[in-house]
């Protein structure tokens, strides 16, 4: 499984068109996403002082976009070439940081 952060609203937008469509698609040419192991990572990176975050549960085997594992700083991250299928994702799961503004995703709660 791979994992790719956005808000809800992206999450139930996509879900009416079948598709998510990431801003990044356009800028970059691919959806970045992430590994369960470099979660905690991305998430204090790139979304520190966001008030909630959505995270997708996405089945490599599902996405019909083509899907590349990418090095980046040292660590290989799976981008996705084209748009989301809805079919591809097993869950979202809207996430809202503790006390001290961290995001804990609770992998083995929501996953196992």
């Amino acid at each position: 499984m791979i994992y790719h952060i956005t808000e809800k609203a992206q999450w139930l937008l996509a879900k009416v068109e079948g598709k998510l469509e990431h801003e990044s698609l356009e800028s970059e040419g691919f959806i970045h996403c992430c590994t369960e192991a470099l979660f905690p990572q991305v998430v204090d990176f790139h979304f520190k002082g966001w008030p909630s975050i959505y995270v997708l549960e996405i089945d490599e085997e599902k996405i019909t976009s083509e899907l590349k594992w990418e090095k980046v700083g040292g660590h290989s991250f799976p981008h996705i070439y084209g748009p989301i299928d809805v079919d591809s994702v097993v869950r979202g799961t809207e996430i809202f940081p503790n006390d001290e503004g961290i995001f804990e995703f609770p992998f083995s709660q929501l996953l196992h």
